[in-house]
């Protein structure tokens, strides 16, 4: 008896470790799912601004060239802001978010894996799982 008690002891233990280590990576794959959306929000809307600026728009030039978009008149520097560094041109950004949304893909794909690894881990090797329709959290050999 006492035996069947330390096999269970661990048993629940390695069970414990397996749900926390389930529930970090579903947390993990649920931010990498908003960033990925993110990136293509961001995606689209640069290859917008480019679409606008091949079609000859010149939104969002004025503040570089110290011009007022709506009367072109010249803005002193002390009405704008002051900015050290120069930010990527627009077919930069684009091959830089697209390069990021390869890479959070495959950490998506990666982390599907890792989720699919530990439920298999949670089944375990005999097919024993815990039941779906008890509270009690017994395990049923499947």
């Amino acid at each position: 008896m006492t035996d069947l008690r330390s096999q269970l002891d661990a048993l629940s233990a390695v069970l414990e470790a397996v749900r926390g280590e389930y529930g970090a990576e579903t947390q993990e794959n649920s931010a990498l799912k908003e960033r990925l959306a993110a990136l293509e929000t961001d995606l689209k809307r640069n290859q917008d601004a480019q679409k606008l600026q091949r079609l000859g728009s010149e939104l969002g030039r004025a503040a570089s060239e110290h011009v007022c978009p709506t009367c072109h008149q010249g803005v002193s520097n002390e009405l704008l802001p002051t900015v050290d560094s120069v930010g990527m041109a627009l077919d930069e950004n684009i091959a830089f978010v697209k390069s990021q949304l390869e890479l959070y893909r495959s950490a998506l794909l990666n982390s599907r894996e890792r989720l699919q690894e530990i439920a298999a881990r949670y089944r375990g090797p005999n097919g024993i799982s815990r039941t779906s329709s008890s509270n009690c959290g017994c395990f049923v050999r499947n």
